[in-house]
Protein backbone atom coordinates (compact mmCIF):
# COMPACT_ATOMS: atom_id res chain seq x y z
CA UNK A 1 0.00 0.00 0.00
CA UNK A 2 1.26 3.47 -0.92
CA UNK A 3 -0.80 5.25 1.73
CA UNK A 4 -1.88 4.61 5.31
CA UNK A 5 -4.64 6.76 6.82
CA UNK A 6 -5.19 6.64 10.58
CA UNK A 7 -8.17 7.58 12.66
CA UNK A 8 -7.12 9.26 15.92
CA UNK A 9 -9.41 8.64 18.89
CA UNK A 10 -9.61 4.96 19.72
CA UNK A 11 -7.02 4.15 17.07
CA UNK A 12 -3.71 6.02 17.00
CA UNK A 13 -4.45 7.66 20.37
CA UNK A 14 -4.70 5.60 23.55
CA UNK A 15 -7.23 6.31 26.30
CA UNK A 16 -4.96 9.08 27.63
CA UNK A 17 -5.03 10.73 24.20
CA UNK A 18 -1.36 9.98 23.60
CA UNK A 19 0.68 8.17 20.96
CA UNK A 20 3.42 5.88 22.28
CA UNK A 21 7.01 6.77 21.50
CA UNK A 22 7.50 3.33 19.94
CA UNK A 23 4.61 3.98 17.56
CA UNK A 24 6.03 7.40 16.66
CA UNK A 25 9.46 5.91 15.90
CA UNK A 26 7.96 3.21 13.71
CA UNK A 27 5.80 5.66 11.77
CA UNK A 28 8.90 7.71 11.06
CA UNK A 29 10.57 4.55 9.74
CA UNK A 30 7.62 3.78 7.45
CA UNK A 31 7.69 7.35 6.16
CA UNK A 32 11.40 6.99 5.38
CA UNK A 33 10.51 3.94 3.27
CA UNK A 34 8.30 6.16 1.09
CA UNK A 35 4.90 5.26 2.51
CA UNK A 36 2.59 8.28 2.68
CA UNK A 37 1.10 8.60 6.17
CA UNK A 38 -1.99 10.65 6.95
CA UNK A 39 -4.77 11.31 9.45
CA UNK A 40 -8.48 10.82 8.78
CA UNK A 41 -10.52 11.99 11.76
CA UNK A 42 -13.83 13.40 12.86
CA UNK A 43 -11.88 16.05 14.74
CA UNK A 44 -11.23 19.58 13.52
CA UNK A 45 -7.80 20.44 12.11
CA UNK A 46 -7.24 22.85 15.01
CA UNK A 47 -7.38 20.00 17.50
CA UNK A 48 -5.33 17.57 15.39
CA UNK A 49 -2.24 19.69 14.67
CA UNK A 50 -1.24 20.13 18.36
CA UNK A 51 -1.42 16.36 18.85
CA UNK A 52 0.88 15.76 15.89
CA UNK A 53 3.31 18.48 17.03
CA UNK A 54 3.51 17.09 20.54
CA UNK A 55 4.15 13.58 19.25
CA UNK A 56 6.74 14.78 16.73
CA UNK A 57 4.65 13.64 13.77
CA UNK A 58 3.79 16.93 12.08
CA UNK A 59 6.59 16.47 9.54
CA UNK A 60 5.77 12.76 9.13
CA UNK A 61 2.09 13.05 8.21
CA UNK A 62 1.34 14.43 4.75
CA UNK A 63 -2.32 15.37 5.01
CA UNK A 64 -5.20 15.61 7.45
CA UNK A 65 -8.71 14.62 6.41
CA UNK A 66 -10.72 16.32 9.15
CA UNK A 67 -14.35 16.81 10.17
CA UNK A 68 -15.24 13.47 8.54
CA UNK A 69 -14.08 14.60 5.11
CA UNK A 70 -15.41 18.16 5.13
CA UNK A 71 -11.85 19.50 5.39
CA UNK A 72 -8.69 18.28 3.64
CA UNK A 73 -5.58 20.01 4.99
CA UNK A 74 -2.21 19.67 3.25
CA UNK A 75 0.32 19.92 6.07
CA UNK A 76 3.38 20.90 4.02
CA UNK A 77 1.68 23.69 2.06
CA UNK A 78 -0.70 24.64 4.93
CA UNK A 79 -3.60 24.77 2.48
CA UNK A 80 -7.18 23.77 3.27
CA UNK A 81 -9.94 22.54 1.00
CA UNK A 82 -13.48 22.64 2.38
CA UNK A 83 -16.51 20.68 1.24
CA UNK A 84 -20.26 20.59 1.93
CA UNK A 85 -20.59 22.63 5.10
CA UNK A 86 -23.87 23.16 6.95
CA UNK A 87 -25.27 26.60 6.18
CA UNK A 88 -26.26 28.91 9.03
CA UNK A 89 -29.92 28.16 8.29
CA UNK A 90 -29.31 24.41 8.48
CA UNK A 91 -27.53 24.87 11.78
CA UNK A 92 -30.52 26.78 13.13
CA UNK A 93 -32.79 23.89 12.18
CA UNK A 94 -30.50 21.39 13.89
CA UNK A 95 -30.42 23.52 17.02
CA UNK A 96 -34.21 23.65 16.98
CA UNK A 97 -34.48 19.86 16.73
CA UNK A 98 -31.91 18.82 19.33
CA UNK A 99 -31.29 21.55 21.91
CA UNK A 100 -34.51 20.94 23.88
CA UNK A 101 -33.33 17.59 25.29
CA UNK A 102 -32.42 17.85 28.97
CA UNK A 103 -28.69 17.60 29.61
CA UNK A 104 -27.88 17.76 25.90
CA UNK A 105 -25.62 20.34 24.26
CA UNK A 106 -25.40 21.01 20.52
CA UNK A 107 -21.89 22.09 19.45
CA UNK A 108 -20.39 23.42 16.22
CA UNK A 109 -17.31 25.39 15.24
CA UNK A 110 -16.79 28.63 13.40
CA UNK A 111 -13.22 29.63 12.48
CA UNK A 112 -12.65 31.48 15.76
CA UNK A 113 -15.50 30.38 18.00
CA UNK A 114 -17.09 27.32 19.54
CA UNK A 115 -20.87 27.55 19.75
CA UNK A 116 -22.82 25.47 22.26
CA UNK A 117 -26.55 25.43 22.97
CA UNK A 118 -25.87 24.91 26.70
CA UNK A 119 -23.01 24.25 29.07
CA UNK A 120 -21.84 20.94 30.45
CA UNK A 121 -18.32 19.94 31.54
CA UNK A 122 -17.41 18.39 28.16
CA UNK A 123 -18.04 21.74 26.46
CA UNK A 124 -14.98 23.15 28.22
CA UNK A 125 -12.97 20.08 27.19
CA UNK A 126 -13.97 20.54 23.54
CA UNK A 127 -13.22 24.25 23.70
CA UNK A 128 -9.72 23.70 25.06
CA UNK A 129 -8.94 20.82 22.68
CA UNK A 130 -9.77 22.96 19.67
CA UNK A 131 -7.87 26.03 20.83
CA UNK A 132 -10.89 28.15 21.65
CA UNK A 133 -11.36 30.39 24.67
CA UNK A 134 -14.69 29.52 26.23
CA UNK A 135 -17.87 29.04 24.22
CA UNK A 136 -20.61 31.16 22.65
CA UNK A 137 -24.40 30.98 22.77
CA UNK A 138 -25.89 30.58 19.25
CA UNK A 139 -29.14 32.22 20.40
CA UNK A 140 -27.29 35.41 21.28
CA UNK A 141 -24.57 35.69 18.63
CA UNK A 142 -24.45 35.37 14.86
CA UNK A 143 -22.70 32.38 13.33
CA UNK A 144 -21.75 31.18 9.86
CA UNK A 145 -21.51 27.79 8.14
CA UNK A 146 -19.85 24.86 9.90
CA UNK A 147 -18.41 21.50 8.87
CA UNK A 148 -20.26 19.29 11.36
CA UNK A 149 -22.37 19.24 14.50
CA UNK A 150 -21.65 17.29 17.67
CA UNK A 151 -24.44 16.56 20.12
CA UNK A 152 -23.13 15.85 23.60
CA UNK A 153 -25.34 13.88 25.95
CA UNK A 154 -25.04 12.09 29.32
CA UNK A 155 -23.67 8.61 28.64
CA UNK A 156 -26.09 7.09 31.16
CA UNK A 157 -28.98 8.25 28.94
CA UNK A 158 -27.52 6.68 25.80
CA UNK A 159 -30.17 3.97 25.41
CA UNK A 160 -32.98 6.49 25.80
CA UNK A 161 -31.59 9.16 23.49
CA UNK A 162 -30.09 7.44 20.44
CA UNK A 163 -33.41 6.37 18.87
CA UNK A 164 -34.97 9.87 19.08
CA UNK A 165 -31.70 11.42 17.88
CA UNK A 166 -31.69 9.26 14.75
CA UNK A 167 -35.38 10.00 14.14
CA UNK A 168 -34.67 13.75 14.08
CA UNK A 169 -31.83 13.65 11.53
CA UNK A 170 -32.76 16.13 8.76
CA UNK A 171 -33.00 15.06 5.14
CA UNK A 172 -29.63 15.13 3.40
CA UNK A 173 -27.79 14.70 6.70
CA UNK A 174 -26.10 11.64 8.17
CA UNK A 175 -26.35 10.92 11.90
CA UNK A 176 -23.62 8.83 13.53
CA UNK A 177 -23.22 7.22 16.92
CA UNK A 178 -19.64 8.43 17.33
CA UNK A 179 -18.97 7.76 21.00
CA UNK A 180 -20.71 6.82 24.23
CA UNK A 181 -21.61 10.49 24.71
CA UNK A 182 -21.44 12.02 21.20
CA UNK A 183 -23.98 11.92 18.38
CA UNK A 184 -22.54 13.44 15.22
CA UNK A 185 -24.16 15.08 12.20
CA UNK A 186 -22.50 15.69 8.83
CA UNK A 187 -23.81 16.39 5.34
CA UNK A 188 -24.48 13.18 3.39
CA UNK A 189 -22.00 14.27 0.73
CA UNK A 190 -19.14 14.14 3.23
CA UNK A 191 -17.23 11.10 4.41
CA UNK A 192 -13.69 10.23 5.37
CA UNK A 193 -13.53 8.09 2.22
CA UNK A 194 -14.41 11.09 0.08
CA UNK A 195 -11.65 13.22 1.58
CA UNK A 196 -9.10 10.45 1.15
CA UNK A 197 -10.20 9.90 -2.45
CA UNK A 198 -9.69 13.58 -3.26
CA UNK A 199 -6.14 13.50 -1.91
CA UNK A 200 -4.94 10.29 -3.57
CA UNK A 201 -6.62 10.84 -6.96
CA UNK A 202 -4.88 14.19 -7.30
CA UNK A 203 -1.66 12.19 -7.10
CA UNK A 204 -2.70 9.73 -9.79
CA UNK A 205 -3.61 6.95 -7.40
CA UNK A 206 -6.84 5.38 -6.18
CA UNK A 207 -8.42 4.15 -2.96
CA UNK A 208 -7.09 0.69 -3.83
CA UNK A 209 -3.64 2.05 -2.93
CA UNK A 210 -4.78 2.97 0.60
CA UNK A 211 -4.79 1.12 3.90
CA UNK A 212 -6.92 2.76 6.57
CA UNK A 213 -7.25 1.96 10.26
CA UNK A 214 -10.16 3.01 12.48
CA UNK A 215 -12.57 2.04 15.21
CA UNK A 216 -15.80 4.05 14.95
CA UNK A 217 -18.93 4.20 12.86
CA UNK A 218 -17.65 7.32 11.10
CA UNK A 219 -14.79 5.10 9.84
CA UNK A 220 -17.07 2.58 8.12
CA UNK A 221 -17.08 4.19 4.67
CA UNK A 222 -13.31 4.50 4.49
CA UNK A 223 -12.80 0.96 5.82
CA UNK A 224 -15.03 -0.40 3.05
CA UNK A 225 -13.86 1.91 0.27
CA UNK A 226 -10.09 1.67 0.71
CA UNK A 227 -7.94 -1.16 -0.61
CA UNK A 228 -7.52 -2.50 2.91
CA UNK A 229 -9.71 -1.49 5.83
CA UNK A 230 -8.46 -2.45 9.29
CA UNK A 231 -10.59 -2.22 12.42
CA UNK A 232 -9.09 -1.89 15.88
CA UNK A 233 -9.62 -4.68 18.40
CA UNK A 234 -11.52 -2.12 20.50
CA UNK A 235 -13.83 -1.20 17.60
CA UNK A 236 -17.56 -1.77 17.70
CA UNK A 237 -18.72 -5.13 16.35
CA UNK A 238 -20.38 -3.50 13.33
CA UNK A 239 -17.03 -1.94 12.39
CA UNK A 240 -15.11 -5.20 12.80
CA UNK A 241 -17.61 -7.10 10.66
CA UNK A 242 -17.27 -4.70 7.76
CA UNK A 243 -13.47 -4.38 7.87
CA UNK A 244 -11.00 -6.53 5.94
CA UNK A 245 -8.92 -7.24 9.03
CA UNK A 246 -8.84 -6.58 12.80
CA UNK A 247 -5.81 -5.76 14.94
CA UNK A 248 -4.74 -8.24 17.59
CA UNK A 249 -4.36 -5.50 20.21
CA UNK A 250 -6.43 -2.47 21.20
CA UNK A 251 -5.47 1.21 21.23
CA UNK A 252 -4.19 0.98 24.83
CA UNK A 253 -1.75 -1.78 23.91
CA UNK A 254 -0.17 -0.32 20.75
CA UNK A 255 -2.59 -2.05 18.44
CA UNK A 256 -1.60 0.09 15.44
CA UNK A 257 2.13 -0.43 15.97
CA UNK A 258 1.90 -4.20 16.41
CA UNK A 259 -0.38 -4.59 13.39
CA UNK A 260 1.88 -2.55 11.11
CA UNK A 261 4.96 -4.42 12.27
CA UNK A 262 3.22 -7.67 11.42
CA UNK A 263 2.51 -6.36 7.91
CA UNK A 264 5.68 -4.38 7.14
CA UNK A 265 8.26 -5.99 9.39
Amino acid sequence: MKYIFFDLDGTLLDSEKEISSSTVDYLKELSSRGIVLAISSGRDVASILPILRQAGLEDVMDVIVANCGADVYDISSKTMRQHFYFSAEELKEILKRYSSFEGVSVLFHNPDKLFASSWQPMVDVFSSANGFVGWHDPTKEDFVESARVEILYPSEKRDDLLAPFFSLVPEGVRGMDSDTFIFELIREENSKAGGIRLFVEERGDSLEDVMCIGDGENDLEMLEACGKGVAMKNAKDIVKKRADDVTDYDNDHEGVLKYLKKIYG
